[in-house]
């Protein structure tokens, strides 16, 4: 068993070092767990605590939230933690590769990263002691991590996984992370006392245990010989109640059971409750139509009408469309999403147009356009978009709206057509707007995974004189279930009159397929003259 830690020494310290001490007195941490080595101040052994992260412990927190946090921890605004491992090599880079990982393949607020890296928000810099057997870190302040982890050389006795707990349990601390038996160290170290409590410095996560066992958590005291690296259940319940990126909610309606209503001779329309998901404000809904046949040549299923905290409506046109016929010989369902309005994350950034302000310009006679502004939400590479249309009328018979044109980091556009549409038309009488998720490209997430199919090499098969096909490959994202599909199409010409890219048949946890119909196409004009692909994600 080894412990997490450093060899202390007590020297006089200076003001600043007798301030950070007073104050961690005051926050609750005993006298004796407190220990000053070169004019640092270091509680738990291998925390180090600033001056500025001692006074933020002394300001009020949410002690309502219920292993164990800091008040200090990192700011909502980081997108990208970076770690600087330059000096690293042999075992402790792959341990600290497979450290950032961890945290990495987490759906929070911040991304992490080894550099070089792009768009990093603030890098913790990772050095070795060839002198130390454990590692230090310490608490975050002024809203970001703590600036450095120091991992002890002499960990290259126990192997990768090892090296691997102690990078992630520093790192831990460096978030805001205390130990999850500081209360004894004796628990995990042997021997040990209470590191304080106070419920200021040491604050109980809500849904994680009260009590520490060993091997329980990445951030008990001290580590075994036998250490995984890996993150226990309750290590993530942590990490996601203090930094799990906005709730994305999603679902899927029967299959051969979905409760359709007919709307005149050629449409259907179906109401979907999403009250399940909790929101108290409306979200925005993606969506997508699955089924064993039809799908494809219908209009509709990402047109999003009566939206609400609790639900929304779509409608179908397909010729002689019935309720029967969507569920017993189409098994017609719909895929949907939901997300907060306004997002600002690492792995999702969400909008709105202005509903009856849309900047539609006129395209044509039976066509407008819009230029998306999506600057707000940071990338430094184009991510890949997604959308859907809102309004209140119209927008069913439309197409168009899930077709992207001329991505970029800040931004994509859409054509929509529809007979005699103008930009007035699409304010004033319908309402119309855009609703639009971005995500960046190659995603492999637990919860999230995204892709994109070549430009101008995708595997367009032949269907019929005015079909292709496409069977997508998503067995990169390690899904043991099937997941829910959405995809939007992207090209330099055609697609906004095409139909059926967001039909999706015969998904499984490896891929899915969609049939795109458009007059004349063929696999070489797709590809050639067009660059269609698709754009997918998979929740």
């Amino acid at each position: 068993m080894g412990c997490i830690a450093l060899t202390f020494g007590c020297a006089e310290p200076p003001d600043e070092t007798q301030e950070i001490v007073g104050n961690l007195v005051k926050a609750g941490f005993p006298a004796d767990d407190i220990h000053t080595v070169e004019g640092r101040v270091y509680v738990g052994r291998d925390a180090e605590v600033t001056l500025a992260a001692s006074r933020e412990m002394l300001e009020a927190g949410d002690t309502t939230r219920e292993q164990y946090r800091t008040t200090n921890l990192v700011s909502t605004s980081l997108t990208k933690i970076c770690v600087n491992g330059s000096t690293f090599t042999g075992a402790f880079s792959t341990a600290l590769d497979l450290a950032i990982q961890n945290y990495d393949e987490l759906p929070l607020t911040f991304a992490m990263a080894r550099t070089p890296s792009t768009g990093c928000s603030f890098t913790i810099n990772a050095v070795i002691d060839p002198n130390m057997n454990g590692g230090v870190a310490g608490f975050p302040s002024n809203g970001n991590p703590f600036g450095q982890i120091t991992i002890g050389g002499q960990l290259s006795q126990y192997g990768v996984d090892v090296i691997e707990h102690v990078i992630t349990h520093e790192l831990g601390h460096t978030v805001g992370f205390r130990h999850s038996d500081y209360y004894n160290r004796g628990i995990s170290c042997g021997s040990g006392g209470n590191e304080g409590d106070a419920g200021i410095g040491a604050i109980h996560i809500p849904g994680t245990p009260t009590t520490a066992t060993v091997g329980a958590s990445i951030m008990n005291s001290c580590f075994r010989s036998v250490e995984t690296g890996e993150f226990t259940s309750s290590d993530i319940t942590a990490l996601n109640d203090l930094y799990a990126s906005a709730a994305v909610c999603k679902g899927q309606t029967p299959q051969g059971a979905t409760a359709w209503q007919q709307y005149s001779a050629d449409g259907i329309y179906l109401d979907v409750n999403t009250a399940g998901c909790g929101f108290s404000t409306t979200p925005l809904f993606f969506t997508s139509i699955g089924g064993v046949s039809g799908q494809w040549e219908s209009s509709g299923a990402t047109a999003i009408y009566n939206p609400s905290p609790t639900g929304f409506r779509v409608y179908l046109k397909f010729p002689g469309i019935t309720p029967a016929r969507a569920n017993t010989e189409f098994s017609w369902h719909i895929n949907w999403q939901a997300a907060p309005n306004n997002l600002r994350q690492p792995t999702l950034c969400t909008g709105q147009t202005s509903q009856g302000a849309t900047d539609w310009q006129q395209y044509g006679t039976a066509g407008i356009y819009l230029d998306v502004d999506t600057a707000g939400c940071g990338f430094s590479t184009t991510p890949l978009f997604f959308t859907s249309i809102g309004g209140v009328s119209g927008q069913w018979e439309s197409s168009g709206a899930t077709a992207i044109y001329n991505p970029s980091p800040t931004g994509f556009r859409v054509y929509l057509k529809f007979p005699g549409i103008t930009p007035a038309r699409a304010n004033t009488e319908f309402g119309w707007h855009i609703n639009w998720q971005a995500a960046p490209n190659n995603l492999r997430r637990p919860t999230l995974c995204t892709g994109q199919t070549s430009q101008g090499a995708t595997d367009w098969q032949q269907y019929g004189a005015a079909g292709i096909y496409l069977d997508v490959n998503t067995a990169g994202c390690g899904f043991s279930a099937t997941p829910l599909y959405f995809t939007s199409i992207g090209g330099s010409g055609g697609q906004w009159e095409s139909s059926g890219a967001t039909a999706i048949y015969y998904p499984s946890p490896t891929g899915f397929r969609i049939y795109v119909k458009y007059a004349g196409i063929t696999p070489a004009q797709a590809n050639n003259e067009f660059g269609w692909h698709i754009n997918w994600s998979a929740r």
